[in-house]
C-alpha cells in the first residue's frame, strides 16, 4: 500500500517539480530514485509519514518575500516583492536541495534528515530562508521602486 501511495505521489506536479529541479545532467532516473530513497529513509529510520513531513517542510522552507534587483536610472536596487504560493514553492525546494547538495552525506540521506529538519522547523534550509527575508527586510527602503 505504501509503494503504490509513492507512486501515486510521484506523479503528482509537486513531485515531478521536485524531480526535475533535483535532475542533473538529464538524470530523471536517479534523480527519482533518489527523492524515493529519500522518503523511504524518512519512514524507515525517523519513523514518520514520509508525505506528511515533504508537505510540511516544503510549506515552512517557502519563502514570503524575495529580493529582485532593479535598475533605476543607471543605478542598481535590491527591491523585495512579495512571493506568490507557486513561486515560493520552487524556491523552497530549491533551498532544499541547495543545502543537500553541500552536504558531505549521501542525497538521499542529506535530503531525508534536511527534510525531517525543516519540518520542525529547522535546518539549514530555514537558515536559508530566513537569510532571505532579512535580505528583504534591510532592503525595504528600496520597496517603492517596485512597478511589478
Amino acid at each position: 500500500q505504501t509503494h503504490k501511495a509513492m507512486a501515486n505521489f510521484m506523479r503528482t506536479p509537486v513531485a515531478q517539480k521536485f524531480v526535475n529541479l533535483m535532475m542533473h545532467d538529464g538524470k530523471k532516473a536517479t534523480a527519482e530514485h533518489i527523492v524515493l530513497k529519500s522518503l523511504d529513509y524518512i519512514k524507515v529510520v525517523k519513523k514518520d509519514n514520509p508525505l506528511t513531513v515533504l508537505y510540511a517542510a516544503l510549506a515552512k522552507v517557502s519563502p514570503l518575500v524575495e529580493v529582485r534587483t532593479v535598475r533605476v536610472k543607471g543605478r542598481s536596487y535590491s527591491v523585495p516583492s512579495p512571493v506568490g504560493e507557486q513561486r515560493g514553492l520552487i524556491l523552497g525546494m530549491r533551498y532544499l536541495i541547495k543545502v543537500c547538495r553541500k552536504a558531505k552525506k549521501p542525497m538521499h540521506i542529506a535530503l531525508g534528515e534536511e527534510l525531517c529538519a525543516a519540518s520542525k522547523g529547522q535546518g539549514e534550509a530555514i537558515k536559508e530562508k530566513r537569510q532571505q527575508a532579512t535580505n528583504a527586510l534591510s532592503a525595504r527602503t528600496y520597496a517603492h521602486y517596485r512597478w511589478f
